[in-house]
């Protein structure tokens, strides 16, 4: 499994206040060195598909000496207003 980074994140448009876009790296290793190959920016969709896959995805940090990375991502579900009747966390688990 490969190892991948996020440096910066966005929202999708002036409207919505979510990041949804992310500035992606990925770790490439040669002759035991390793180096961060920008990926572009990516959608929270490939952000997930490359976790379902197994690889590793950290949050970091881009200055003058490199890239220094944080803590591992995770992707959770959330409800998107406050007054629900039917929390996710109080939900049957059968």
């Amino acid at each position: 499994m490969e190892t991948y980074c996020i440096t910066a994140a966005r929202p999708n448009d002036a409207e919505h206040h979510l990041n949804t876009e992310f500035k992606l790296w990925r770790r490439e290793q040669r002759a035991g060195q390793s180096k961060w190959i920008p990926e572009g920016w990516k959608r929270i969709a490939a952000v997930v598909e490359l976790l379902e896959a197994g690889h590793e995805v950290k949050t970091a940090k881009q200055g003058a000496n490199g890239i220094r990375t944080g803590a591992p991502i995770e992707v959770v579900l959330r409800i998107s207003r406050n007054d629900t009747d039917y929390p996710i966390g109080e939900m049957p688990n059968e």
